[in-house]
């Protein structure tokens, strides 16, 4: 892993957020209409190789494995995993051959079986590199300032 002494590391989807508000506002439908859609569906739409992507859930816990395995079936690739807790998810993505980079709050740790052997391997190996350590309130932070069209 690369020690940065500036502080400054890759800029990942990164967009200008003026320029993001003009095109929501001229591009968003804000009419109440029907979003619901099967998660099939809802994978070819939204998640497209090179995404970056956070999971919900803690752990294994109340993690989306229909998601999980659909994005696998659909064979997305090099998608950047936020790793908020992420531990049985990624670990099931990286050996799908879907995760290639991710941001580390918590990763790869299973409190009672210890280091995933997966996850191990695949930063060992390069087939998926850590590009960044923050923290699970870091995350919310992001999350946040996302939704709120601020830059962070």
């Amino acid at each position: 892993m690369e020690i940065l002494v500036e502080g400054q590391g890759e800029l990942i989807g990164w967009h200008d957020p003026d320029e993001n508000r003009k095109w929501v506002l001229e591009n968003k439908s804000r009419d109440l209409r029907d979003k619901r859609m099967s998660v099939k569906e809802a994978v070819s739409r939204f998640v497209h190789d090179g995404d970056f992507i956070a999971m919900g859930g803690f752990g294994h816990i109340r993690v989306s494995m229909a998601a999980i395995y659909e994005i696998i079936r659909q064979k997305k690739r090099n998608l950047v995993m936020a790793g908020k807790t992420a531990v049985h998810d990624i670990d099931i993505l990286i050996g799908g051959g879907c995760v290639s980079k991710v941001e580390v709050a918590y990763c790869f740790g299973h409190e009672l079986r210890g280091l995933s052997p997966a996850g191990r391997r695949a930063v060992e190996s390069g087939q998926c590199q850590v590009i960044a350590e923050t923290s699970n309130a870091g995350y919310q932070w992001r999350f946040l300032a996302a939704m709120m069209g601020l830059p962070f």
